[in-house]
Order: C-alpha cells, then sequence, then structure tokens
C-alpha cells in the first residue's frame, strides 16, 4: 500500500509539474519568477516519495527476517483522519484559518501525539499562526478570517 501512494504521489507530482511549465512568465518578472515555488512543492513531494519508498522497503526488509507473529487486527487511523478532515474543510471558512486549522491540528496532534498536551498545543498554535502571518500577512493570501473573528471583532468595537 504505502508504494501504491508513492506512486500516486509520484503521479500527481509529475502532474503539478508540467501544469507548472504552462505557467506563464513575463520577461520582465522577478528573478524566481511565479514558478519558482510550484517547483519547490513538486521538489518536496517527490523527496516525500522518496522517503516513503525507502522506509517501506526498510520495513519490509525488517519484517522478513523478524519472526512471524500471530495476525493480528490493525487499526487504521485512516476513516477517523479523513473524517476529522471533512470536518475542517466544512468548518473552514466559518470558524476562519487560523482558528480551524488550529483546532484541527490540535485534535490531530492529541490523538497522534498522546500524554505531550503542552507540545501539542504549542506545535498547533505556533504553526496556525506562523503561517496565517506567512499567508496572509507577508505574501497577501486571501486567507478566511472567520465569521467568529468577525463576529467578535464587531462586539468589541461596539
Amino acid at each position: 500500500m504505502p508504494l501504491i501512494v508513492a506512486g500516486v504521489a509520484a503521479l500527481v507530482a509529475a502532474l503539478y509539474f508540467y501544469g507548472t511549465t504552462q505557467i506563464f512568465v513575463s520577461p520582465f518578472a522577478d528573478p524566481a519568477g511565479p514558478r519558482a515555488y510550484p517547483y519547490l512543492l513538486v521538489a518536496l513531494m517527490l523527496v516525500g516519495v522518496v522517503v516513503l519508498s525507502l522506509e517501506h522497503l526498510k520495513a519490509r526488509r525488517e519484517t522478513a527476517t523478524a519472526p512471524r507473529a500471530e495476525s493480528a487486527i490493525r487499526w487504521s487511523p485512516l476513516l477517523p483522519v479523513s473524517a476529522w478532515t471533512l470536518v475542517y474543510i466544512l468548518v473552514f471558512e466559518w470558524l476562519g484559518y487560523p482558528l480551524a486549522t488550529a483546532i484541527y491540528l490540535i485534535v490531530l496532534m492529541t490523538v497522534f501525539n498522546p500524554g505531550k498536551h503542552r507540545t501539542n498545543l504549542a506545535v498547533s498554535l505556533s504553526f496556525a499562526v506562523i503561517s496565517y502571518v506567512l499567508l496572509a500577512v507577508l505574501l497577501g493570501a486571501q486567507l478566511p478570517a472567520g465569521h467568529v473573528v468577525e463576529a467578535l471583532t464587531n462586539h468589541f468595537r461596539g
């Protein structure tokens, strides 16, 4: 299964690379140009493909040499994570990027990193705030502030 995921990710990276090559670049564009960020994403995606493939091959080699245990049922987090991601998408505009992202990450990190509540909270809040500042403030991306933030702002303005 991990090799299938890696193959699909490689295909997505190839399609994204092709799409990036179709972006028009003005002769007067800055040196990085509009293709720099998409090329970076393609490179990072391909690094992820290589890492995932190597980890899978290493794990396969280790399990081949390890003694076989009784088959145990393994709980897969795929369905709960997918459901939680769907909830995140549905409330994203209403709550806004910073709040929705912070809550989403806090829950996921609590599930995957149990017992480390302070660390999970610090990382989730830091990521939400720093990524919002980077994307919305520095890069000018249009991210929703959310109806909750707007209501609080209007309430305190008076």
